[in-house]
């Protein structure tokens, strides 16, 4: 038993690292023939924008962070700068691979009582927010009268409508659902089967009853994600700002709205490469440039790293004794 898993761990280990090697291959394809003029860059270089980028990027975090606290709320008694304290050290854990959330699932459980299936389940309800706002965002985009200048293949808009429509509909009928994955559960058990994923599976049937039954929890999740990317979104348009990059707003908004929806799923941890590669790819197609859109990518990342050990200091040096009282 103990050498399967160490085998599957070695398996995941060489998918992904191979997977980054391929998206770093991919990068060094596209930049290669390209002489970089860094002094070009750095005359462009505004620090005035890059610093709102920076600033949007921080309310971003926080409201982010809040939601977690209002799902933690639904079912345990929390305090708010105890809850941001842990979310924002795990954040600055994350950077080293897997620390980071294995820090906040035991904290929470360990100080909450709230277990490990509903840390995960609660990222579930999280996931299911975040492509609910933003392919409804896109499906919006879609009827608006603009041009479309990021040259994208508008069928894709079809797959947008797809979750939007799903997740409206898993919504409306989730106890239908319930019920027929209940049954499900007694079948299985009826060959003394356990299945650790059925439990995460009903943890976040709970806490989705919760978020829907008690005090419109689900709707604060929508609206504060909506805040979120808004925030978020500001942060993109300064930082194309920051290198003196002329493209339109609306442009702006169809990469990170598609950027958003394409990078839900962290297929590695903090989705090193892979977001700056999709990133990339977007702004390639208004700008005409990848270099350019990875001095973007890169740019927010760079923002990304500051704003987690701004708020790690924060949290763990300020406000220390505020949170310890």
């Amino acid at each position: 038993m103990v050498m399967k898993i160490f085998n599957m761990k070695n398996l995941i280990f060489f998918l992904k690292s191979t997977l980054v090697i391929i998206i770093l291959f991919l990068i060094y394809n596209e930049i290669k023939g390209y002489t970089l003029n860094h002094e070009n860059f750095k005359e462009n270089f505004n620090y005035f924008y890059f610093f709102i980028a920076l600033f949007f990027f921080i309310l971003t975090q926080l409201i982010g962070s809040y939601i977690i606290f209002l799902v933690l709320k639904m079912v345990v008694k929390v305090k708010l700068l105890h809850i941001l304290r842990i979310i924002f050290t795990g954040q600055f854990f994350d950077y080293i691979p897997f620390f980071g959330i294995a820090y906040k699932a035991k904290k929470f459980k360990d100080d909450l009582k709230f277990s490990y299936k509903r840390f995960v389940a609660s990222y579930i309800i999280l996931l299911q927010v975040g492509l609910l706002t933003i392919s409804l965002a896109l499906c919006l985009l879609y009827f608006l009268p603009i041009e479309n200048f990021v040259n994208i293949n508008l069928n894709i808009f079809y797959l947008f409508y797809l979750f939007f429509l799903f997740s409206v509909f898993f919504i409306f009928f989730y106890k239908k659902i319930y019920y027929c994955f209940i049954k499900k559960i007694f079948f299985i058990s009826i060959f003394k089967i356990k299945i650790n994923l059925f439990n995460i599976i009903l943890s976040y049937f709970y806490l989705l009853r919760r978020s829907l039954s008690k005090n419109y929890y689900f709707l604060k999740f929508i609206l504060l994600d909506y805040f979120a990317h808004i925030s978020y979104f500001f942060c993109f348009f300064f930082v194309f700002k920051t290198y003196g990059i002329e493209i339109n707003f609306i442009e702006v908004l169809f990469i990170y709205f598609v950027f958003s929806f394409s990078t839900q799923f962290k297929i590695l941890p903090k989705n090193y490469a892979v977001d700056e590669l999709i990133g990339s790819y977007l702004i390639q197609l208004s700008s005409g440039s990848f270099v350019l859109g990875l001095a973007v990518m890169i740019t927010i990342r760079l923002i990304s790293l500051i704003s987690t050990l701004t708020l790690f200091i924060v949290f763990n040096v300020i406000l220390k004794k505020n949170i310890n009282d």
